[in-house]
């Protein structure tokens, strides 16, 4: 059975797409000048393999990320994480951007440690307005990545591209710093690395696995002791966490597939619908079907 029924957008489709001038096979950079994205691609939700930015330099669009409704204006970029849903709704004429794309391997040949805090950051708060001078900014790093792109011979191609697309990565973290008036990147803790740890086994298990002990034993702990530092380090508890991924995984199926309550229910290993129903409604405030029907 499928999980659900919008597609997963690759990047050789996308690459397809935008014509062999724009892209190589594991990294996007869209010059607006030339690009011309065909707009029926994310008619549909599209899951992209990969992560992106998108930068609004002219007009507005409107879109959907991972079920909230965002309006990209001029000035605004969107970061957009790996295996997000997208879905595009509608655009003015002059609409006109610049895009950032990364392969899911590329991103994780990237050394990313240093900058992880900022991202993390970043990822819950997506839409960031930047000045014209961090327009003016993003835009020639991206020309310059671009006119590097070309020189594919180069023994070192691979590793120079990464560590270019880094330092981009890098200039939108010290934007999002001066924004919160932070000036300091720290390392992550010892506790904020379990809770990146624990993150990513909830977003692997969520649907298998929902108690502490399979994730104190994957991590190495005590129940004990990562029912406190999750509980400590982000205000939620480990079931909390369980919860919400289930929660959200339900509400993307209910709203963009066509698998029934019934099959929704035992894709994500609840004993029986009825079952499910009660848990979305305690958690949600209504029932399956009244939120597909958007009420």
């Amino acid at each position: 059975m499928n999980k659900i029924d919008f597609r997963q957008l690759s990047f050789f489709e996308l690459k397809a797409a935008l014509g062999e001038h724009h892209v190589n096979s594991e990294f996007i950079v869209g010059d607006p000048s030339q690009l011309n994205v065909p707009t029926d691609i994310f008619n549909e939700p599209i899951q992209l393999e990969g992560s992106a930015l998108a930068l609004c330099l002219e007009g507005e669009a409107v879109l959907t990320l991972n079920l909230q409704r965002l309006t990209l204006r001029q000035g605004h970029m969107l970061v957009i994480p790996g295996n997000s849903v997208i879905q595009y709704h509608e655009h003015l004429p002059d609409f006109k951007s610049y895009i950032v794309g990364i392969s899911r391997e590329f991103f994780d040949g990237m050394q990313l440690k240093t900058i992880l805090p900022i991202m993390s950051e970043i990822m819950k708060n997506p839409l960031l307005e930047l000045s014209e001078q961090d327009i003016r900014l993003i835009v020639n790093w991206g020309r310059y990545i671009s006119g590097k792109s070309i020189d594919e011979n180069n023994p070192y191609h691979k590793q120079i591209m990464q560590h270019l697309i880094l330092s981009l990565f890098y200039e939108i973290g010290y934007i999002f710093l001066k924004q919160r008036g932070k000036t300091v990147v720290r390392q992550k803790t010892h506790s904020e690395e379990i809770m990146e740890q624990f993150a990513r086994l909830v977003r692997e298990h969520y649907r298998t696995e929902r108690n502490v002990e399979f994730y104190a034993d994957q991590l190495c702990l005590t129940p004990k002791y990562l029912s406190t530092l999750i509980k400590k380090n982000s205000g939620k508890s480990v079931p909390e966490w369980i919860r919400y991924a289930l929660i959200m995984d339900a509400k993307v199926q209910l709203k963009y597939s066509t698998q029934t309550v019934q099959q929704i229910s035992e894709m994500l290993q609840f004993p029986n619908p009825s079952f499910f129903g009660r848990f979305f409604k305690k958690y949600v405030g209504i029932t399956p079907l009244q939120y597909r029907m958007g009420e």
